[in-house]
């Protein structure tokens, strides 16, 4: 079976079909518009050097693994667990916080530090959990030790 091989230049729409492509044949950097028609070509272990835009829905299966990314969202994130684990694992290494979530119009929303403590409208949580601001808790409220400032009522 002949390998089709891009070093340069551009393939016609007719250069590409599923029957002359290999694992990694494909690597110059322009590709016709057209040229890959059929959607049983499969590319194992495909290397990309260089941008990818990719028009329409992009699904992966397996391990995705990013290396230094930046990812942008201009709409909203949304994760659907179906499984039996967590929704969402993050782990940081180093000594930055762990997640921080800001709201454009008035700052600061959530901060999970680097030691756990979770802060609430601070970015700066100083106890385990530093809440800034108003809280309601609805239901029971249990504490081992209470310190007030103010007038509990």
């Amino acid at each position: 079976m002949p390998l089709v091989q891009i070093v340069q230049g551009m393939l016609d729409s007719n250069a590409i079909t599923a029957s002359n492509i290999a694992d990694g044949a494909v690597t110059g950097n322009k590709i016709a518009p057209g040229a890959v028609t059929s959607s049983a070509v499969n590319f194992n272990n495909l290397l990309v050097n260089g941008d990818l835009t990719v028009t329409g829905n992009l699904t992966a299966s397996g391990t995705i693994t990013y290396l230094d990314t930046s990812v942008t969202v201009t709409s909203a994130l949304s994760v659907i667990n179906v499984g039996t684990g967590p929704a969402l694992v993050v782990r940081q290494k180093g000594n930055e916080s762990v997640a921080e979530f800001y709201d454009q119009e008035s700052g600061s929303a959530l901060q999970i530090a680097n030691n756990g403590q979770i802060g609430i409208g601070t970015n700066t949580p100083s106890t385990a959990l530093h809440v800034i601001g108003n809280t309601t808790v609805s239901g029971s409220l249990t504490a081992i030790t209470l310190s007030a400032s103010r007038t509990l009522s």
